[in-house]
C-alpha cells in the first residue's frame, strides 16, 4: 500500500465523522472495538498531519505495514487547525474494517474519538 497526494488529499477532517461511540479501555489498558467491544484490535496504518503553524501548511506522513511516505502539504490540504494523528484498525472479533481512531487538538484541548468516512 503506497499513499500519494492524489488519493489522500481529499480525506480531510471535514470528510470524517465521529461514530458517537466513546473510546473504552480494559482495566489493563487494552483498547476496545467500538462496534463489538472486543479487545483484539490490530492497527495497520497510521497518518500524521503536522502543521508548522496554526492553520498553516505542514507535513503529512503515512505509514503502513510495508510503506511510508512523507510529503509537504498546503494549508487547505490539512485537517482542522492543529495537528492530527489517525490510526486505522481492524477487529479480530467482529472483522470490522477501517475503524479509525483520531487524536486531534482544538484550542488547547486534545480530543480522541472513533471516526469513519462520511457515507
Amino acid at each position: 500500500m503506497n499513499y500519494n497526494s492524489t488519493n489522500h488529499v481529499a480525506q480531510t477532517c471535514d470528510e470524517l465523522e465521529s461514530v458517537g461511540i466513546p473510546v473504552f479501555l480494559t482495566d489493563s489498558g487494552a483498547l476496545l472495538c467500538p462496534w463489538c467491544g472486543g479487545e483484539n484490535l490490530h492497527h495497520y496504518s497510521t497518518d500524521l498531519y503536522e502543521r508548522t503553524t496554526e492553520n498553516g501548511p505542514g507535513i503529512y506522513c503515512s505509514m503502513g505495514s510495508r510503506s511510508m511516505s512523507i510529503e509537504p502539504r498546503l494549508a487547505e490540504h490539512m485537517p482542522g487547525r492543529r495537528n492530527e494523528l489517525r490510526v486505522e484498525f481492524w477487529c479480530e472479533s467482529c472483522d470490522s474494517k477501517q475503524i479509525t481512531l483520531r487524536l486531534r487538538q482544538h484550542k488547547g484541548v486534545s480530543f480522541i474519538e472513533w471516526v469513519r468516512k462520511n457515507a
